[in-house]
């Protein structure tokens, strides 16, 4: 009967730990994998903002408005895009996806 109730507390210690381990080697990876995505979404996000700015810059020293709305038109159609601003040097905005905040001025320090 001794042995028994050895044998039972060894198995429950070991399946303690291993169920332990394997939660806490979960959580690490999960972690990980975690702040790889978003890492990841930060470099998408700076190749857009990069990829709008050559685009544009362009069609701003020309003052060649309605290609500017055509293109940031183009790039909000990406599924990664939620909304697209642009600010002038003073910070006011100058286009927005959401009409309603063009021409008021944002903090963009």
């Amino acid at each position: 009967m001794k042995l028994n109730s050895v044998v039972f507390k060894l198995f429950v210690g070991m399946a303690t730990i291993v169920m332990i381990l394997s939660l806490g080697s979960s959580m690490y990876v999960n972690s990980r994998v975690q702040a790889n995505i978003e890492n990841h979404i930060d470099e998408e996000v700076e190749l857009i903002a990069e990829s709008i700015k050559y685009s544009i810059t362009p069609l701003l020293n020309a003052d060649q408005t309605n290609l500017i709305h055509e293109v940031l038109n183009k790039f909000e159609s990406y599924e990664l895009v939620e909304g697209i601003r642009l600010y002038d040097p003073k910070g006011d905005v100058i286009y927005s996806s959401n009409k309603e905040e063009i021409g008021h001025r944002e903090n963009i320090n």
